[in-house]
């Protein structure tokens, strides 16, 4: 089955690499963390998994990482792999903000002690009727039912630790897939779906929504869409991969590439109305 995909990404770009011999390292395992696109970043999210040397820990919440003063950084860490011998971790996935000057390499640690969880935790709220996700000063709800991306959102615009504002006005401002003629593909406006939390942790929650009634696309676009938040973040991450469901064996409303697809994104000038952009991929 064919598939297009398009990611709409906001996050750190950096490479994190192993500069020590982890065979030999029994303490601290030292890391380096570049910033590539001469970007300024300030408490950006980062993700990446670091190998781990046999026996080196047991579980997660044994290890943190720290920076070049010995000061913890809050993180959210999860086993990925651990060596068969004797189970200890082989591969840890660590996520956390971050900081760095454009094209700075800074020098990190990853260290055997706690590691405190992040100062606004983030909160997911999962029941019958929606999501909503809160991560201190971003607040949004994906419905089951009517569902658009996002059905509403609001951010704390007065700085007092309440996200009250509510930040669309209207159906139109959240993401929209429109065919070549500007309209609607099913799916992102107004149907029902599947909803589901893969991931909620103190720093970063994953949640997957999916058509939920896939009978009825009859050869339209389906849709995946990811929405990941971070604890303290006023925006989230989304990774939509669009579906072409076509049968091309003679389906009347077959979706066909020279029809045109578009994604459109008006929440983003909307949540920050200071840098005044908009989000368009085609």
């Amino acid at each position: 089955m064919p598939r297009a995909s398009v990611l709409v990404i906001l996050a750190l770009i950096v490479v994190i690499s192993m500069t020590a011999n982890c065979a030999t390292v029994r303490d601290r395992i030292p890391l380096d963390l570049k910033e590539y696109a001469g970007i300024a970043r300030h408490n950006e999210p980062i993700c990446c998994g670091i190998p781990l040397p046999r026996g080196y820990a047991t579980e997660a919440d044994e290890v943190a990482l720290v920076d070049s003063g010995g000061r913890v950084i809050p993180s959210q860490r999860s086993v990925l792999a651990r060596w068969h011998q004797d189970g200890s971790i082989r591969w840890l996935l660590i996520q956390c903000p971050m900081s760095a000057k454009a094209n700075q390499t800074r020098r990190l640690y990853l260290g055997k002690r706690a590691s405190p969880v992040p100062k606004t935790p983030l909160k997911v709220e999962d029941d019958s009727e929606a999501v909503t996700i809160t991560t201190g000063p971003l607040k949004m709800e994906l419905r089951r039912q009517g569902f658009r991306l996002p059905n509403q959102a609001w951010l704390d615009k007065n700085g007092d630790g309440k996200p009250e504002t509510a930040m669309l006005r209207d159906e139109r401002q959240s993401v929209l897939i429109l065919d070549g003629d500007g309209n609607p593909y099913p799916g992102l406006d107004g149907a029902d779906v599947e909803i589901r939390v893969e991931e909620s942790g103190p720093y970063r929650a994953v949640i997957r929504c999916q058509r939920a009634d896939k009978e009825a696309l009859e050869g339209q676009v389906d849709f995946i869409a990811r929405v990941f938040a971070y604890a303290g973040q006023p925006y989230v991450r989304l990774e939509l991969t669009l579906i072409n469901t076509a049968d091309y064996g003679g389906t009347a409303n077959a979706y066909t590439p020279n029809q045109g697809i578009k994604v459109v994104s008006r929440i983003a000038y909307r949540l920050w109305p200071q840098s005044g952009r908009k989000s368009s991929v085609t």
